[in-house]
């Protein structure tokens, strides 16, 4: 892959379709997401075709630029499904989903700590999840905390504070805490093997309160304390991360960051739910749709294939072919017969 410049993967990459090029490549030849995703910071390139793509392929592979050794996961998994039905792929996808509202339950119940939930985008990960703890919510209870993109140490100390009496606290493509020694640090404490888990934070702070001068205070003495935070409390909840990633891959590269997520996979239970294919993707997206989305989003069945069979014949095409995306669609498709150039201005790629 060094033979490989930059200059020339942007030229292959300039030939996939989506923005999100480097994926696709992956998916395309079998390359490394993450070895490709090394090359370059290049995330939107020109849609062509992909007869271009296999075409450079073909050709580099020949030159000694492509070698049978980066051919990874990828093309093995596209192997596996050749050998397989749609029916069988389906059944595959909906049993590692269903492992997956298995160990959300076991969360819920404080059997389990931590997990980790890796699939593509919008394929419904945190759907199911957030639907499982809504309704322990309801039932139960149950305090959960939804943490999605950017957050601080502080943000994630006070956040695992509330959630410290048996609460859940998903961390949703939150993958930046990863790269932040104070955060991991609040994160490993949380996840620690031990009967006794114990979170501090010792830094002076404005929000921060030492809970042994609390105790050792008289009662005259002791300030409102009711808007911060003790400086070190246990921990009995548990901690749920979502995301695009394969945290093993990850774990693997060397990177800074690698060595944390080897520390999170030794601490929590990983299941990645596939779905690296076109054709796996699709699959999950059309028993999804038919069965249940249709519904929430008011459509007749012949709206549905309407609507799914437009997906699908453009599903090279759209910027991310995903539940999410088919949710867009339709909400477009109830504003009129011109949906279809309003979906082409605003969801696909363009050349």
């Amino acid at each position: 892959m060094a033979n490989l410049s930059g200059q020339e993967l942007q030229q292959l990459g300039a030939e996939m379709f989506g923005s999100s090029w480097r994926k696709t490549l992956a998916e395309h030849i079998g390359l490394s997401y993450a070895r490709v995703s090394q090359l370059s910071n290049v995330d939107k390139l020109p849609t062509k075709s992909t007869i271009k793509i296999l075409s450079l392929y073909e050709q580099w592979k020949r030159d000694g630029k492509i070698t049978p050794g980066m051919v990874q996961q990828s093309l093995v998994v596209k192997d596996e499904e050749d050998d397989l039905t749609d029916a069988q792929i389906l059944e595959r996808i909906n049993k590692r989903f269903a492992v997956m509202n298995k160990m959300v339950d076991g969360m819920i119940k404080g059997v389990i700590r931590s997990m980790i939930v890796s699939g593509a985008p919008g394929i419904g990960k945190t759907f199911d999840l957030e639907k499982a703890l809504r309704k322990a919510h309801k039932d139960q209870g149950l305090y959960y905390h939804i943490l999605r993109g950017t957050c601080s140490a502080p943000g994630l100390y006070q956040t695992l504070y509330h959630a410290r009496k048996g609460g859940v606290v998903v961390i949703d493509d939150g993958d930046s805490v990863f790269n932040d020694e104070q955060s991991f640090d609040i994160l490993k404490s949380g996840l620690d093997s031990t009967n006794t888990r114990v979170i501090s934070w010792r830094k002076q702070s404005s929000w921060i309160y030492d809970v042994n001068s609390k105790k050792n205070a008289d009662d005259g003495e002791v300030e409102d304390l009711s808007d911060r935070f003790p400086n070190e409390f246990e921990f009995n909840g548990a901690m749920v991360f979502i995301t695009n990633q394969d945290f093993r891959e990850m774990a693997e590269r060397g990177l800074k960051a690698s060595a944390h997520f080897q520390a999170l996979l030794s601490r929590s239970m990983y299941l990645t739910l596939t779905l690296k294919t076109i054709r796996s993707r699709v699959i999950r997206i059309r028993d999804v749709f038919m069965n249940s989305m249709r519904k929430d989003e008011n459509l007749s069945v012949d709206q549905a294939k309407v609507i799914l069979d437009y997906v699908l014949a453009n599903k090279d095409r759209l910027h991310e072919l995903s539940l999410r995306t088919v949710k867009h669609i339709c909400q477009l498709y109830h504003l009129g017969d011109d949906w279809e150039e309003i979906v082409e201005y605003t969801k696909m790629a363009t050349a």
